[in-house]
């Protein structure tokens, strides 16, 4: 009989095992995300504070923040709609490039509308959260190279780990800027060599971003499909279920009804490419949507109340914390909450 190994009973149910075996696009992808919340994390620890060095008041600052959340929210919904027509790799390149430029942007230009152009393109926000449209496209190739079975545990990774990277960030930026203060530079000029890091993540991301291969983007949706899309190899684990029945329609096969042992096992995001010429979203699809997004809303009003940079402003304004000291409370909480995330994937269960 085999001995139940604790260790891989554990890394099992946090489905790193899943993660091992996914395919190189999905371990990109998961790193894209990394990469991207690695530059996020310091930018949003000084913004507020960079604009205020830079003599704007708190009301321009203020405006800034919501101006710059706008216009993510406009850009996010166009390329969201298009994104997966004109190409996942394609809009990849894309969001590293607005990185590299935006961060260029704020190291050399004082400009109150130059800065909040830069801001905006570049998805310099003072959340950390990701207001853009490269999440979305990024959860559409997962969905696609996964199974209803490995789903949960590839998003679970792919959150935690983008949550570690902003951690990261704050921790390095906040000990960077005080290391650079202490050998005589001004404040300004430390926030700017942290927009030029930003920047230069943009261009990792870049290289990350073309070595993805073709299987991330949609497969046209007239085809039928009998080959696995999967980024998972293992055959067991190519089987439908039933758990998201009630978000298409009843004769979508493989959801809502039971498959026989002639049919081909599908991956999930096959079965909703096949669905896509009849009606994918049902009354019982946009009637879940409209109740999940309104719960969704008091939670998002409350985060926009204690966002990263008005708090890392504020502890500086009125106790002098240091940037390091800043980081380090950040990185803190920022780990507690990703180790926490991983804890989606065996509740999913």
């Amino acid at each position: 009989m085999t001995r139940w190994n604790p260790a891989t009973g554990f890394l099992s149910s946090i489905g790193a095992d899943v993660l091992w075996r996914s395919s190189r696009d999905l371990k990109i992808l998961i790193l894209l995300r990394f990469i991207r919340l690695l530059g996020y994390g310091g930018t949003t620890l000084v913004l507020a504070l960079y604009l205020n060095a830079l003599g704007f008041e708190d009301t321009q600052i203020g405006l800034f923040m919501t101006l710059t959340l706008v216009g993510d929210l406009a850009i996010s919904f166009v390329l969201t709609y298009v994104g997966d027509r004109v190409g996942v790799r394609l809009t990849a390149v894309l969001g590293a490039l607005l990185m590299t430029a935006g961060g260029i942007g704020f190291a050399y230009f004082e400009n109150f509308w130059i800065l909040l152009l830069a801001s905006i393109v570049a998805v310099i926000n003072p959340s950390a959260n990701e207001i853009d449209p490269f999440k979305a496209i990024e959860e559409s190739a997962i969905a696609r190279l996964s199974t209803s079975h490995t789903c949960n545990d590839m998003f679970a990774w792919w959150s935690m780990l983008g949550m570690f990277g902003t951690a990261a960030s704050n921790l390095l930026t906040g000990w960077l800027i005080d290391a650079l203060q202490n050998i005589g530079m001004q404040k300004a000029d430390c926030h700017r060599i942290v927009f030029l890091g930003y920047a230069g993540i943009g261009l990792v991301k870049l290289l990350c971003s073309l070595m993805l291969s073709s299987e991330v983007e949609q497969m046209p949706q007239k085809e039928h499909y009998t080959t696995p899309q999967s980024g998972i190899l293992t055959p067991d684990e190519e089987a439908s279920d039933d758990e998201n029945a009630p978000l298409l329609s009843e004769n979508t096969p493989g959801y809502g009804g039971v498959i026989t042992d002639t049919e081909t096992p599908e991956s999930q995001a096959q079965v909703i490419a096949a669905a896509q010429e009849k009606r994918l979203f049902t009354p019982a699809s946009f009637d879940f949507m409209w109740k999940l997004s309104l719960a969704m809303i008091f939670d998002f009003v409350g985060s926009g109340l204690a966002q990263i940079s008005w708090m890392t402003y504020f502890f500086k304004r009125e106790y002098d914390m240091p940037e390091g000291a800043l980081g380090s409370a950040t990185f803190t909480a920022g780990i507690i909450s990703s180790v926490l995330n991983l804890a989606s994937s065996p509740l999913s269960r």
